[in-house]
């Protein structure tokens, strides 16, 4: 199960509560109602056994509802349970789990976002974003200085 135990670069104190009251609601689900899901902020991917249809599915929106949580209820957010399932970003294939086998990889469009900014590194032949930025440029290429043997080198505006 996905555990937090910090927030991301820049979240405030906001986030933190959400992120509280998002995993308490995950909480009573598991315990309360048997869900079988996860939290990743306010995404839920849920897990369940063909025979039930999309009843653990009902279960957690009447969850959320009764707790006066609104989700979304466009088609797209309410895929019926299938062996495939892509949740944040990447693809999880449940097809040869019978064998113990389940696959996780990323969407065809984050592969596609990552063959264009390794291509993008290396026509540019620099790894770091800021290399052909005039401001960083002088900064990032210092070399250690003399007077105090390292490679700091003060900005100038």
């Amino acid at each position: 199960m996905d555990i937090q135990h910090a927030n991301p670069f820049g979240a405030t104190a906001c986030v933190y509560s959400f992120n509280r009251f998002a995993k308490a609601i995950w909480w009573i689900g598991v315990v309360t109602f048997g869900l079988i899901w996860t939290n990743h902020f306010d995404d839920y991917p849920q897990l369940d056994l063909a025979v039930m249809g999309n009843k653990s599915q009902e279960t957690a929106e009447r969850l959320m509802a009764l707790l006066g949580w609104k989700v979304s209820m466009k088609e797209a957010k309410r895929l019926p349970f299938d062996n495939r399932f892509s949740p944040l970003g990447v693809v999880v294939d449940f097809c040869e789990s019978c064998k113990g086998v389940i696959i996780v990889h990323n969407k065809e469009s984050r592969v596609k976002s990552i063959v264009e900014e390794s291509d993008s590194i290396l026509i540019m032949d620099e790894l770091h974003p800021l290399a052909h930025d005039p401001y960083w440029a002088e900064f990032l290429t210092a070399k250690p200085s003399a007077s105090t043997g390292s490679g700091q080198q003060q900005l100038k505006k």
